[in-house]
């Protein structure tokens, strides 16, 4: 498909899984058999927190642990005074056995980046994807000392190779669709099976 149609990963992501849906139900195999054998590994789930005020945004942690959730995603990105108060409210509320991680989505600047995450030194938790850019992440991450999750930019095998050799991330978010499939992100068995990485929760 490569070849004969460059780009396009999303539409080329349907015909890959289908064609690996079409081998496992012609073998009598699961793909995780296909692609090596089953890991004998937790997989943890992520409560989803919408961006909010840190009241609403508390509550919706809330309705999480109620559910068993311990490590929740707080959008965040709007406003840098707003995100200071909403990461220090949720850091401060959270017990020692919960973690969250601040997903951006790319909505900061590098300086708002920066101003927000030097502006919370004293809590530990993950920036997702805080700026628009590798190259702006990248700089962000060497001006700060808050582990980093790399996910939008993150496109290809190579963009992998990359942010390794340039120590530009803690975790990775691949989402299967982005990279074309399941052929390409099991290209890396760390992919599937979060050897250093982490899936799409």
């Amino acid at each position: 498909m490569d070849l004969a149609l460059p780009g396009h990963p999303y539409i080329k992501s349907a015909l890959d899984m289908a064609c690996w849906d079409i081998l496992g139900k012609a073998t009598g195999l699961p793909l995780c058999e296909l692609f090596g054998g089953r890991i004998d590994e937790p997989v943890i789930p992520q409560n989803s927190v919408s961006t909010g005020t840190p009241e609403e945004m508390i509550k919706s942690i809330q309705w999480g642990q109620e559910r068993g959730y311990i490590v929740h995603t707080c959008k965040i990105g709007a406003d840098v005074a707003l995100d200071i108060e909403r990461i220090k409210t949720v850091s401060a509320y959270l017990p020692g056995n919960e973690s969250a991680t601040f997903d951006v989505n790319r909505a900061w600047l590098m300086d708002e980046a920066l101003r927000v995450m030097n502006a919370v030194k004293d809590y530990v938790c993950y920036f997702e994807e805080p700026c628009e850019t590798y190259e702006e992440s990248l700089q962000v991450r060497r001006l700060t000392s808050h582990p980093i999750i790399l996910d939008e930019c993150i496109q290809r095998y190579g963009d992998i190779v990359r942010a390794n050799a340039d120590n530009a991330c803690e975790a990775i978010g691949l989402k299967v669709c982005r990279v074309g499939g399941l052929t390409k992100a099991q290209a890396d068995p760390r992919f599937l099976y979060g050897k250093g990485y982490s899936d799409e929760y």
